[in-house]
């Protein structure tokens, strides 16, 4: 009998080892496979945050709801990789992957340019550079992101800040992007990203302001044929978009509105970037998009986008009898050319 209460009190023993073994294991790190977040907001109770990637780790856009103050989100992660946080004043901050990892995240709502990512190198990093351009200029800004490319060459956090600073800023400066796109290919010949995107910013130089649109026949979602002549008279709009990017949609409804109060005076072509055509489809109707939409389910590898050099969701072409009369334009100046 007491040879059975030893044997009782040892399984117990052991049981309640490996339950704390398991604990401690799940709150250092995410399951195999998986990549998790866990995080606190102050000053938002509340709410809701959604998240995003542009290397297509994920697909479409999650939700990650705040509740008391906290929020928490998993998802299955094969391989190192890149998601956007959107956070509820729509301000996008980036969280750097990495399988079987967790991270924790804190945020304040009114501080959230100074939010701290803990638990990876890469977030670390991404954290110093935070650290660093609290409170410059845009101008200082781009010039830290430049050293900063230039000192950290070997990490992931170089390619995103190339992105933001150099490609997808407006004015973007495509040969400030190559030059430190191929400083980055020096440090990895193997990553076929960099190809692409120099490649990308080799083609957005192409499409500048002044030139024209590259010939292009191309069949929109309801299967109708559309080239570039139908941006080529009058004002237009090629607008590159997706329904799990919250700015694009807000450009959208942009033109739409503007449609609704000005006629058919302006011609909208949308190229979007949605992985299948019923996501695409559903977001048309619930925006009352009307105008032809091209959504071929390439995301990145579409013919029209690798032709247009399109290398961000959002962007857009605007023209004038056939002339590129500006492209990329941030929220603010498109809202304010269609308003």
């Amino acid at each position: 009998m007491k040879g059975g209460t030893r044997l009782i009190r040892h399984s117990s023993l052991l049981f309640s080892v490996i339950i704390a073994a398991v604990t401690l294991l799940s709150s250092c790190g995410a399951r195999s496979g998986y990549f998790k977040i866990e995080g606190r907001f102050l000053h938002i109770n509340q709410g809701d945050l959604y998240v995003y990637s542009p290397d297509g780790a994920i697909e479409g856009m999650d939700t990650i709801h705040i509740k008391a103050g906290r929020f928490a989100y998993e998802t299955p992660m094969q391989k190192s990789a890149t998601l956007i946080m959107v956070f509820p004043n729509f301000s996008e901050h980036p969280i750097f992957t990495e399988p079987g990892a967790a991270v924790d995240v804190e945020a304040d709502a009114s501080r959230l340019k100074e939010m701290t990512v803990t638990g990876t190198k890469e977030n670390k990093l991404m954290n110093k550079f935070r650290e660093m351009t609290v409170g410059v200029s845009p101008v200082e800004e781009a010039k830290l992101a430049e050293t900063f490319v230039r000192d950290h060459s070997d990490s992931r956090v170089a390619f995103y800040l190339v992105k933001k600073y150099f490609v997808q800023s407006t004015p973007a400066n495509y040969a400030k992007a190559t030059e430190l796109l191929k400083l980055l290919q020096q440090a990895h010949p193997e990553d076929g990203r960099l190809s692409y995107q120099l490649e990308s910013v080799r083609r957005l130089a192409a499409v500048r302001v002044g030139g024209r649109l590259p010939r292009f026949s191309v069949t929109d979602i309801d299967g109708n044929t559309v080239s570039d002549s139908y941006l080529s008279k009058g004002k237009a709009v090629l607008m590159v978009w997706a329904s799990w990017n919250f700015e694009s949609m807000d450009l959208q409804r942009r033109l739409r509105d503007y449609r609704r109060d000005h006629g058919d005076s302006l011609r909208v072509l949308s190229l979007s970037l949605d992985g299948s055509r019923e996501s695409c489809r559903r977001a048309m109707k619930a925006n009352n998009i009307d105008w032809p939409t091209v959504c071929d389910q390439q995301l990145m590898d579409g013919k029209l986008v690798q032709l247009l050099g399109v290398g961000t969701v959002p962007d857009n072409i605007v023209l004038e009898n056939g002339k590129v009369v500006a492209r990329g334009l941030d929220r603010q100046k498109f809202m304010q050319r269609f308003k």
